[in-house]
């Protein structure tokens, strides 16, 4: 009953343990995984061998972040995409340099360690791209990161992008911690989530729209939070602080989805199905429409949070109110997937419906109306 419980949990006004539970879960998923990888391998024992005596090697905690990081479940989650000895290999290595990094690095907390992206060299040392800023696990410049397609049309860009220069990596490690420090400040319990769901934040540009701000997350990279352009002087905190907020939402769906399906006709996920948007105008599949109702719910509640705060400027707080309330006014959700709805979760159908209804009593209310208004 996951998604029955989202349109109180997105409200951010406790904290969830239902959140917990989807996450742990999560985890389990993964693990499951693992063992049937390791389990298709008998023909190369000493493989799974290695892989097993490593496992053994990592608490709980260290071993779930390892598990969790968007290319290890990747690899775990998308097996049509791998062969299954590359995929073993390339979780040897991971776990190679989550154990490494335990040891060399331990006062640095495992999950910052274990994406796959780091590599141990000659003399034993960790080399690792990532960094902490803003309580996140930041990525600006790993081979993952800069062969990541900003467009979300491909798995990976033909090809590696240049990273962020020294003096853009400074300036915009400067607009993580204000956003962070904001969105901590404004709504907790978001802040809670926003940290526990990014799993990698990829910081790069994007030379195919050098002028454009954009985020992006992706189903095959569960906890993969992409921003493009965030050093451009015209991206401020504010939103800087929705994208990490809104892309962490896209994590929980993830998350959800790959245990309980949402459509019960695969053929629609890869079908011709295109819905207009009523947020932005765009047509998108079935997936991201879905997905969308969610986070735009998410995102109006946290910005109507922000209205009594001074952490983000009055008027780019109404702004942000206003683009997310926008798509709930303009008739039902749900009406605009046609006769696709019977072949819809029930429990996804009911709870578009809740989060919408949700909306527009809240509309309804002097003050948010008010301010949406205004």
């Amino acid at each position: 009953m996951f998604l029955r419980e989202l349109p109180r949990v997105f409200t951010w006004e406790e904290a969830s343990p239902e959140l917990v539970t989807l996450h742990d879960r999560f985890v389990l998923l993964l693990g499951r995984r693992l063992g049937e990888l390791l389990s298709r391998l008998a023909p190369a024992e000493a493989l799974a061998d290695k892989v097993i005596e490593l496992l053994g090697q990592l608490d709980n905690r260290q071993l779930s972040a390892t598990l969790a990081a968007p290319e290890v479940s990747y690899r775990l989650l998308w097996t049509m995409h791998h062969d299954d000895m590359q995929a073993a290999s390339f979780i040897l290595d991971a776990l190679r340099t989550a154990c490494a990094a335990s040891r060399a690095l331990p006062s640095v907390p495992t999950e910052w360690l274990a994406d796959g992206s780091g590599f141990i060299d000659a003399s034993g040392r960790v080399n690792y791209p990532w960094v902490r800023s803003g309580g996140l696990p930041v990525d600006f410049g790993s081979p993952h990161a800069l062969a990541t397609d900003v467009s979300g049309e491909r798995l990976r860009a033909p090809t590696r992008r240049p990273p962020l220069t020294p003096e853009e990596i400074q300036a915009t490690q400067a607009k993580l911690q204000a956003a962070a420090d904001a969105t901590a400040r404004v709504a907790p319990h978001a802040w809670r989530m926003t940290q526990d769901f990014t799993k990698a934040l990829i910081l790069i540009p994007d030379d195919g729209a050098p002028q454009q701000f954009s985020s992006g997350s992706s189903g095959q990279f569960v906890g993969r939070s992409v921003l493009a352009n965030p050093q451009l002087a015209k991206v401020g905190a504010v939103h800087v602080a929705e994208a990490l907020v809104h892309e962490a939402i896209h994590a929980v769906l993830y998350m959800d989805e790959q245990q309980d399906a949402w459509v019960l006709d695969e053929a629609l996920y890869a079908g011709p199905l295109r819905i207009n948007s009523p947020w932005t105008g765009n047509r998108l599949p079935l997936r991201p429409f879905l997905q969308a109702a969610f986070v735009w719910y998410g995102i109006l509640a946290f910005w109507s949070r922000g209205r009594s705060s001074a952490a983000f400027a009055p008027d780019a707080v109404r702004a942000r109110l206003n683009e997310a309330a926008t798509g709930f006014l303009r008739g039902r959700l749900l009406d605009r997937v046609g006769p696709t709805i019977d072949r819809l979760s029930p429990e996804l159908v009911q709870s578009v419906d809740e989060l919408q209804r949700c909306v527009e009593a809240a509309l309804g209310s002097a003050s948010l109306d008010s301010a949406v208004a205004a």
